[in-house]
């Protein structure tokens, strides 16, 4: 007699609850294997949506740098020529050039800008330091440096 046709559990004579356990066994693993496959769905759409948001942050940061120049020369605040300096009390800044320039000029010790008496200046140092690690990041990624490199040298 052949058993080419006949089902599995016919021909080894499983018993009913076998074959329930299996089956049940069987539903679980794809069930499980589903939800796996939801889950790495839906992190990868979380993570691609923070990763957008990111990128729009930093595009806006660096227009706002790159738009942050000296309001006289309009030449962005870089040291040694055009180091922004701070202006007390209004809190101003300019670059080094234009503000020595506006003194001298007028040969009054106001803010170009809203004309109070200036009582003392000082380097914006936080304003230089992100210009220049801005200027820097930007520079290494127009030469080519690859972003992974950049990374790795700034954590160093």
């Amino acid at each position: 007699s052949s058993s080419g046709g006949a089902p599995f559990a016919a021909s080894h004579h499983f018993k009913p609850e076998e074959v329930i356990t299996r089956l049940t066994e069987r539903i679980t693993d794809r069930l499980r294997d589903e939800l796996r496959i939801e889950i790495q769905n839906e992190t990868s759409r979380a993570t691609a949506a923070q990763e957008s948001e990111s990128s729009k942050l930093e595009g806006y940061l660096a227009s706002e740098i790159e738009s942050y120049s000296c309001p006289i020369c309009y030449e962005q605040m870089v040291p040694p020529d055009h180091q922004p300096i701070l202006l007390f009390p209004c809190g101003h800044s300019f670059c080094i050039r234009c503000i020595a320039a506006h003194t001298e000029k007028h040969r009054k010790n106001t803010c170009p800008f809203c004309r109070e008496k200036i009582s003392s200046k000082a380097p914006n140092m936080a304003l230089q330091q992100l210009i220049q690690n801005y200027s820097a990041k930007r520079d290494k990624i127009r030469s080519g440096v690859p972003a992974f490199e950049t990374a790795v040298a700034e954590a160093s």
